[in-house]
Protein backbone atom coordinates (compact mmCIF):
# COMPACT_ATOMS: atom_id res chain seq x y z
CA UNK A 1 0.00 0.00 0.00
CA UNK A 2 1.44 3.36 -1.06
CA UNK A 3 2.49 5.45 1.95
CA UNK A 4 0.72 8.56 0.68
CA UNK A 5 -2.56 6.66 0.33
CA UNK A 6 -2.22 5.25 3.82
CA UNK A 7 -1.66 8.75 5.16
CA UNK A 8 -4.80 9.98 3.41
CA UNK A 9 -6.82 7.08 4.77
CA UNK A 10 -5.46 7.77 8.24
CA UNK A 11 -6.58 11.39 7.92
CA UNK A 12 -10.06 10.15 7.00
CA UNK A 13 -10.08 7.87 10.00
CA UNK A 14 -9.02 10.72 12.27
CA UNK A 15 -11.78 12.87 10.73
CA UNK A 16 -9.33 15.50 9.54
CA UNK A 17 -10.96 15.20 6.12
CA UNK A 18 -14.19 13.58 5.01
CA UNK A 19 -14.36 10.23 3.26
CA UNK A 20 -15.42 12.01 0.07
CA UNK A 21 -12.42 14.33 0.26
CA UNK A 22 -10.11 11.40 0.86
CA UNK A 23 -11.55 9.48 -2.06
CA UNK A 24 -11.21 12.52 -4.34
CA UNK A 25 -7.57 12.93 -3.39
CA UNK A 26 -6.82 9.24 -3.87
CA UNK A 27 -8.60 9.49 -7.21
CA UNK A 28 -6.28 12.37 -8.08
CA UNK A 29 -3.18 10.30 -7.41
CA UNK A 30 -3.68 8.47 -10.70
CA UNK A 31 -1.16 5.85 -11.70
CA UNK A 32 1.45 7.19 -9.26
CA UNK A 33 -0.14 5.28 -6.38
CA UNK A 34 -1.07 2.09 -8.22
CA UNK A 35 -0.91 -0.99 -5.97
CA UNK A 36 1.07 -4.00 -7.05
CA UNK A 37 -0.90 -6.90 -8.59
CA UNK A 38 -1.51 -9.97 -6.46
CA UNK A 39 -0.63 -13.52 -7.45
CA UNK A 40 -4.32 -14.18 -8.05
CA UNK A 41 -4.54 -11.25 -10.43
CA UNK A 42 -1.41 -12.32 -12.31
CA UNK A 43 -3.09 -15.63 -13.15
CA UNK A 44 -6.01 -13.77 -14.70
CA UNK A 45 -8.56 -15.13 -12.23
CA UNK A 46 -9.09 -11.89 -10.34
CA UNK A 47 -12.51 -10.32 -10.22
CA UNK A 48 -13.14 -7.14 -12.20
CA UNK A 49 -12.92 -5.17 -8.97
CA UNK A 50 -12.15 -5.60 -5.30
CA UNK A 51 -13.42 -3.70 -2.32
CA UNK A 52 -11.09 -3.07 0.55
CA UNK A 53 -11.98 -1.76 3.96
CA UNK A 54 -9.29 -0.05 6.00
CA UNK A 55 -9.79 0.24 9.76
CA UNK A 56 -6.07 0.88 10.44
CA UNK A 57 -5.95 -2.05 12.79
CA UNK A 58 -6.76 -4.72 10.24
CA UNK A 59 -6.75 -4.78 6.45
CA UNK A 60 -9.84 -6.69 5.37
CA UNK A 61 -11.07 -7.71 1.95
CA UNK A 62 -14.83 -7.20 1.49
CA UNK A 63 -15.22 -7.06 5.25
CA UNK A 64 -17.98 -5.36 7.19
CA UNK A 65 -17.25 -2.07 8.89
CA UNK A 66 -16.61 -2.60 12.57
CA UNK A 67 -18.62 -0.66 15.06
CA UNK A 68 -16.69 1.77 17.23
CA UNK A 69 -13.85 2.00 14.71
CA UNK A 70 -12.99 4.69 12.20
CA UNK A 71 -13.10 3.09 8.77
CA UNK A 72 -13.16 4.19 5.16
CA UNK A 73 -14.06 2.14 2.10
CA UNK A 74 -12.58 2.72 -1.33
CA UNK A 75 -13.09 0.86 -4.61
CA UNK A 76 -10.15 0.25 -6.93
CA UNK A 77 -10.88 -1.07 -10.44
CA UNK A 78 -8.79 -2.90 -12.98
CA UNK A 79 -7.62 -0.62 -15.78
CA UNK A 80 -8.04 -1.69 -19.41
CA UNK A 81 -7.79 -5.39 -18.68
CA UNK A 82 -4.23 -5.13 -17.41
CA UNK A 83 -3.31 -6.94 -14.22
CA UNK A 84 -3.46 -4.93 -11.04
CA UNK A 85 -5.55 -2.06 -9.84
CA UNK A 86 -5.62 1.51 -11.14
CA UNK A 87 -7.24 4.67 -9.92
CA UNK A 88 -9.49 6.77 -12.10
CA UNK A 89 -8.96 10.44 -13.00
CA UNK A 90 -6.21 12.79 -14.03
CA UNK A 91 -3.17 13.06 -11.82
CA UNK A 92 -3.49 16.16 -9.65
CA UNK A 93 -0.04 15.49 -8.25
CA UNK A 94 1.52 15.38 -11.70
CA UNK A 95 -0.17 18.64 -12.66
CA UNK A 96 1.21 20.34 -9.57
CA UNK A 97 4.69 18.90 -10.15
CA UNK A 98 4.64 20.16 -13.72
CA UNK A 99 4.06 23.63 -12.26
CA UNK A 100 7.10 23.32 -9.99
CA UNK A 101 5.49 21.96 -6.81
CA UNK A 102 7.74 18.94 -6.39
CA UNK A 103 7.67 18.47 -2.64
CA UNK A 104 4.06 18.87 -1.57
CA UNK A 105 3.01 17.00 1.54
CA UNK A 106 -0.17 14.97 1.61
CA UNK A 107 -1.71 17.60 3.88
CA UNK A 108 -0.90 20.34 1.36
CA UNK A 109 -2.30 18.26 -1.49
CA UNK A 110 -5.51 17.67 0.46
CA UNK A 111 -5.90 21.38 1.24
CA UNK A 112 -5.20 22.47 -2.33
CA UNK A 113 -7.47 19.85 -3.87
CA UNK A 114 -10.28 20.36 -1.36
CA UNK A 115 -10.37 24.12 -1.80
CA UNK A 116 -10.26 23.99 -5.59
CA UNK A 117 -6.70 25.00 -6.41
CA UNK A 118 -6.26 23.79 -9.99
CA UNK A 119 -3.41 23.98 -12.46
CA UNK A 120 -5.45 26.52 -14.43
CA UNK A 121 -5.83 28.68 -11.31
CA UNK A 122 -2.08 28.53 -10.63
CA UNK A 123 -1.21 29.48 -14.21
CA UNK A 124 -3.69 32.36 -14.38
CA UNK A 125 -2.48 33.76 -11.08
CA UNK A 126 1.04 33.61 -12.51
CA UNK A 127 -0.13 35.63 -15.49
CA UNK A 128 -1.29 38.30 -13.04
CA UNK A 129 2.17 38.54 -11.50
CA UNK A 130 1.73 35.98 -8.71
CA UNK A 131 4.12 33.38 -10.09
CA UNK A 132 5.95 32.42 -6.90
CA UNK A 133 3.09 31.62 -4.57
CA UNK A 134 3.45 28.96 -1.90
CA UNK A 135 0.90 26.13 -1.57
CA UNK A 136 -0.50 27.82 1.55
CA UNK A 137 -0.87 31.15 -0.24
CA UNK A 138 -2.64 29.54 -3.19
CA UNK A 139 -5.01 27.70 -0.87
CA UNK A 140 -5.79 30.81 1.16
CA UNK A 141 -6.40 32.91 -1.92
CA UNK A 142 -8.72 30.33 -3.43
CA UNK A 143 -10.49 29.80 -0.11
CA UNK A 144 -11.28 33.51 0.22
CA UNK A 145 -12.33 33.99 -3.39
CA UNK A 146 -9.29 35.75 -4.80
CA UNK A 147 -9.65 35.04 -8.50
CA UNK A 148 -7.43 36.07 -11.42
CA UNK A 149 -10.31 38.33 -12.49
CA UNK A 150 -10.33 40.09 -9.11
CA UNK A 151 -6.57 40.61 -9.27
CA UNK A 152 -6.87 41.99 -12.80
CA UNK A 153 -9.62 44.41 -11.75
CA UNK A 154 -7.50 45.72 -8.88
CA UNK A 155 -4.45 46.06 -11.11
CA UNK A 156 -6.53 48.10 -13.56
CA UNK A 157 -7.37 50.44 -10.67
CA UNK A 158 -3.67 50.99 -9.99
CA UNK A 159 -3.00 48.34 -7.33
CA UNK A 160 -0.19 46.71 -9.30
CA UNK A 161 2.33 45.62 -6.68
CA UNK A 162 0.18 43.91 -4.08
CA UNK A 163 1.43 41.02 -2.01
CA UNK A 164 -0.56 37.81 -1.73
CA UNK A 165 -1.51 38.83 1.81
CA UNK A 166 -2.73 42.27 0.73
CA UNK A 167 -4.91 41.05 -2.14
CA UNK A 168 -6.35 38.32 0.09
CA UNK A 169 -7.15 40.82 2.85
CA UNK A 170 -8.86 43.10 0.35
CA UNK A 171 -11.09 40.31 -0.90
CA UNK A 172 -11.71 38.89 2.56
CA UNK A 173 -12.93 42.24 3.91
CA UNK A 174 -15.08 43.12 0.93
CA UNK A 175 -12.98 45.66 -0.96
CA UNK A 176 -14.44 45.70 -4.45
CA UNK A 177 -13.75 47.78 -7.57
CA UNK A 178 -17.02 49.58 -6.83
CA UNK A 179 -15.88 50.51 -3.32
CA UNK A 180 -12.56 51.81 -4.63
CA UNK A 181 -14.36 53.93 -7.23
CA UNK A 182 -16.77 55.28 -4.60
CA UNK A 183 -13.90 56.40 -2.39
CA UNK A 184 -12.13 58.04 -5.30
CA UNK A 185 -15.28 59.93 -6.23
CA UNK A 186 -15.15 61.44 -2.72
CA UNK A 187 -11.58 62.62 -3.23
CA UNK A 188 -9.62 59.65 -1.88
CA UNK A 189 -7.65 58.98 -5.03
CA UNK A 190 -4.37 57.73 -3.60
CA UNK A 191 -5.38 55.22 -0.97
CA UNK A 192 -2.98 52.38 -0.32
CA UNK A 193 -4.22 48.80 -0.23
CA UNK A 194 -3.89 48.77 3.57
CA UNK A 195 -5.79 52.04 3.99
CA UNK A 196 -8.73 51.05 1.82
CA UNK A 197 -8.90 47.63 3.48
CA UNK A 198 -9.00 49.24 6.94
CA UNK A 199 -11.73 51.64 5.83
CA UNK A 200 -13.86 48.82 4.46
CA UNK A 201 -13.18 46.56 7.43
CA UNK A 202 -14.37 49.17 9.93
CA UNK A 203 -17.41 50.29 7.98
CA UNK A 204 -16.36 53.60 6.49
CA UNK A 205 -18.94 54.21 3.78
CA UNK A 206 -19.75 56.99 1.33
CA UNK A 207 -22.72 57.98 3.49
CA UNK A 208 -20.52 58.21 6.60
CA UNK A 209 -17.99 60.42 4.84
CA UNK A 210 -20.69 62.69 3.42
CA UNK A 211 -22.38 62.89 6.83
CA UNK A 212 -19.16 64.05 8.43
CA UNK A 213 -18.64 66.52 5.61
CA UNK A 214 -22.04 68.05 6.32
CA UNK A 215 -20.76 68.74 9.85
CA UNK A 216 -17.74 70.62 8.46
CA UNK A 217 -15.35 67.66 8.78
CA UNK A 218 -14.49 67.93 5.12
CA UNK A 219 -10.76 67.14 5.06
CA UNK A 220 -10.52 64.04 7.20
CA UNK A 221 -7.72 61.62 6.48
CA UNK A 222 -8.38 57.90 5.90
CA UNK A 223 -6.91 57.15 9.33
CA UNK A 224 -9.16 59.71 11.03
CA UNK A 225 -12.27 58.35 9.31
CA UNK A 226 -11.35 54.81 10.28
CA UNK A 227 -10.67 55.75 13.90
CA UNK A 228 -13.93 57.67 14.21
CA UNK A 229 -15.94 54.83 12.75
CA UNK A 230 -14.10 52.25 14.83
CA UNK A 231 -14.91 54.00 18.10
CA UNK A 232 -18.49 54.92 17.23
CA UNK A 233 -18.11 58.63 16.49
CA UNK A 234 -21.09 59.06 14.19
CA UNK A 235 -22.68 62.21 12.74
CA UNK A 236 -25.45 61.74 15.29
CA UNK A 237 -22.94 61.70 18.15
CA UNK A 238 -21.28 64.87 16.88
CA UNK A 239 -24.64 66.66 16.65
CA UNK A 240 -25.59 65.58 20.17
CA UNK A 241 -22.28 66.88 21.58
CA UNK A 242 -22.66 70.19 19.76
CA UNK A 243 -26.15 70.66 21.20
CA UNK A 244 -24.50 70.64 24.61
CA UNK A 245 -22.24 73.53 23.65
CA UNK A 246 -19.15 71.69 22.40
CA UNK A 247 -19.15 73.06 18.87
CA UNK A 248 -15.44 73.21 18.00
CA UNK A 249 -14.13 69.83 19.11
CA UNK A 250 -11.37 68.16 17.11
CA UNK A 251 -11.48 64.61 15.85
CA UNK A 252 -9.16 63.46 18.64
CA UNK A 253 -11.35 65.10 21.26
CA UNK A 254 -14.51 63.53 19.87
CA UNK A 255 -12.88 60.10 19.79
CA UNK A 256 -11.62 60.50 23.37
CA UNK A 257 -15.10 61.48 24.57
CA UNK A 258 -16.66 58.46 22.87
CA UNK A 259 -14.02 56.05 24.16
CA UNK A 260 -14.52 57.21 27.75
CA UNK A 261 -18.30 57.37 27.57
CA UNK A 262 -18.65 61.14 27.76
CA UNK A 263 -21.84 62.25 26.06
Amino acid sequence: MNEERLTILRMVAEKKISADEGERLIDALGDEAQPSPTTEQKTGTAESFKKWTFDFGNLKKDGNLKKDTHSAKFVFKKAGGDPGFALKGASFIKEMRDLGFDNLTVEQLVEMKTHGVTSDFVRKMGEQGFDNLTPDQLTEMKLHGVSPEFVSAMRNLGFENLTAHQITEMKLHGVSPEFVSAMRNLGFENLTADQITEMKLHGVTSDFIRGMGDLKFENLTPDQLTEMKLHGVTPEFVRDVRKQGFETLTVDQLVAMKIHGVS
